[in-house]
C-alpha cells in the first residue's frame, strides 16, 4: 500500500483512519518483501497534513500487536510528562522548508520514544522506531484522509 504526501508525492507508507479523529501508521517490515519502507516519510507526511488542518497537539499511542496487550495508558507516549505532543505551528515558520524541518525534528523525537516503548530496562540497542502507531487529534478538524491514501503502487 502507499500513501500520498500533501504535495501528492506517492510514498511507501500505509495508513488507516477512523472517523473519531485518529490515523494509524502501519509498521515497517523487512524480509524478502519489505513493507512501508518509507515509514519516516509517512510519519512526517501525517504531521504535515495535521498542521495544515490546524492541529496544535496530538496524542501518540503504540498500537503494535504486543502493545495492544497493555492497558491504554501504557500504550501512550508521554512528552514532558503529558500525553499531548505539541506540534509546530505553520505561522511560527517563515518558510515551508523551516516548518518541515521543525516537523521532522518532532518526528525524530517521536521515533526515539517509539523505539524505547516496551523495551526491557538495560536492553541493548536502540529499539524499533517503526512500530505501528495511532495518532489522535481534535476530531473537529476536517481532514479528508481518502485523498492521501493509496496511489500508484508500481
Amino acid at each position: 500500500m502507499t500513501m500520498k504526501t500533501i504535495d501528492g508525492i506517492v510514498i511507501d507508507a500505509t495508513i488507516s483512519t477512523t472517523n473519531d479523529g485518529s490515523v494509524t501508521l502501519h509498521a515497517r517490515g523487512g524480509g524478502k518483501s519489505p513493507i512501508n519502507t518509507e515509514y519516516a516519510k509517512g510519519m512526517l507526511a501525517i504531521l504535515e497534513i495535521l498542521t495544515h488542518a490546524g492541529a496544535h497537539s496530538i496524542k501518540v499511542s503504540v498500537t503494535s500487536r504486543s502493545a495492544m496487550k497493555l492497558p491504554a495508558e501504557k500504550r501512550s507516549l508521554l512528552f514532558n510528562q503529558s500525553s499531548l505532543w505539541p506540534l509546530p505551528k505553520l505561522e511560527d515558520s517563515s518558510t515551508n522548508k523551516e516548518h518541515l524541518a521543525k516537523l521532522d525534528q518532532r518526528r525524530r523525537t517521536m521515533s526515539k520514544f517509539i523505539a524505547k516503548h516496551g523495551r526491557m530496562v538495560g536492553a541493548k540497542g536502540s529499539g524499533n522506531g517503526t512500530k505501528r502507531i495511532t495518532i489522535s487529534y481534535d476530531a473537529s478538524l476536517e481532514i479528508d484522509w481518502a485523498q492521501y491514501q493509496g496511489g500508484n503502487d508500481e
